[in-house]
């Protein structure tokens, strides 16, 4: 009687670990998004050569999609309105961990961009979260939750921005591809209440005080505008005009044109600096402090609309010395205050 066994083919070896990648592609495409049986089979194909699957591909599909609930226990959905399978839960199927303090980071930005934080693109920060931890194992889920106690962020005010995703959509598109943007956009400060059309070059967009902007530089302003040309400007998105915006064919220049660099100086009283720890609002800010208490601040601008906002933070506690617009700014904001208030000259005695 033999005792010699028949080997296990090479080929069956060889078709099972094909099968097994074919099902971790159908995940990977799945956690995309929402798929149909077409874009599962071509996702497959571009990864493992027309033979990925074989002539009844569909039926193979779904029996792959029924072992990855099976053998992992994945939740796998299907809408039958739009005939797409949805990836719901990874299962035993986690495709990820992290270290300790790599968890502490997923924590910290969970509590820092809830679901109802005012900042334009969220929808995406949220996603990008859902995603991770979707990824992680069950286990180390909820270790995040038991381990670890982080600052949240508070939003101080309830904001009504609403940023429309086609206009984040062909703004990133155009500083990705370093284009040109035509969109027409209504400020506060046009008493006329008309929207006007603007050529940029954008840059970045960032977060700040509550509302989305871009930063850009105006490359050919409204008619009444002239003196914005060529000028660093920061349009908060939610005013562009919806359906407005569009990506021209004019590549953004070489180099931004320059702005007019100034030069900040004020003092700040000891009510705000005897700590010594002033902030440094500015580029190559420099605080010197001084034997009563108070400091003297230097820094460097270019936006002095944006230097006053900072400044006036610190109310009557902060003077500006330098440069002579900025002081003057301030000097007519504290004058239209003054008589916003009534306050009078004798209004002043004992303050």
């Amino acid at each position: 009687m033999s005792t010699s066994s028949t080997p296990r083919s090479r080929g069956d070896k060889r078709s099972s670990w094909a099968t097994f990648r074919r099902r971790l592609v159908l995940v990977r495409r799945l956690l995309r998004g929402s798929a149909t049986v077409p874009e599962l089979i071509r996702a497959a194909e571009a990864e493992q050569g027309a033979e990925a699957y074989p002539p009844a591909a569909d039926l193979a599909v779904k029996h792959d999609l029924q072992s990855l609930r099976d053998e992992f226990g994945c939740v796998i959905s299907y809408q039958r309105a739009q005939r797409v399978y949805i990836l719901e839960e990874l299962g035993d199927l986690a495709l990820l961990d992290l270290p300790d303090d790599a968890l502490e980071a997923l924590a910290f930005l969970d509590a820092t961009f809830p679901d109802d934080a005012p900042i334009g693109g969220n929808d995406r920060v949220r996603l990008l979260i859902g995603r991770m931890f979707a990824l992680l194992p069950a286990v180390r889920r909820d270790a995040i939750g038991r381990r670890f106690t982080l600052p949240r962020m508070t939003w101080s005010a309830s904001y009504t921005e609403d940023v429309k995703p086609q206009t984040l959509d062909i703004i990133q598109q155009a500083i990705s591809l370093q284009r040109q943007l035509t969109f027409e956009y209504s400020s506060n400060y046009d008493t006329d209440s008309q929207s006007r059309q603007y050529q940029v070059a954008p840059y970045l967009v960032y977060f700040r005080d509550g509302h989305t902007y871009l930063d850009s530089t105006v490359l050919q302003p409204p008619p009444d505008r002239d003196k914005l040309l060529f000028r660093a400007i920061q349009f908060r998105l939610d005013r562009i005009v919806p359906g407005k915006i569009r990506m021209a064919h004019e590549s953004i220049p070489n180099a931004r044109p320059s702005q007019p660099v100034y030069e900040v100086i004020y003092t700040l009283a000891p009510a705000v600096a005897r700590n010594r720890d002033v902030a440094h609002w500015f580029p190559e800010t420099t605080v010197d402090y001084q034997d009563d208490g108070s400091a003297l601040v230097k820094g460097y601008v270019t936006n002095l609309w944006q230097a006053r906002q900072i400044l006036m933070r610190y109310i009557e506690h902060c003077q500006v010395l330098e440069p002579p617009e900025l002081v003057e700014m301030m000097r007519q904001t504290v004058a239209k205050m003054a008589a916003l208030y009534t306050v009078l000259p004798s209004d002043y005695v004992g303050l």
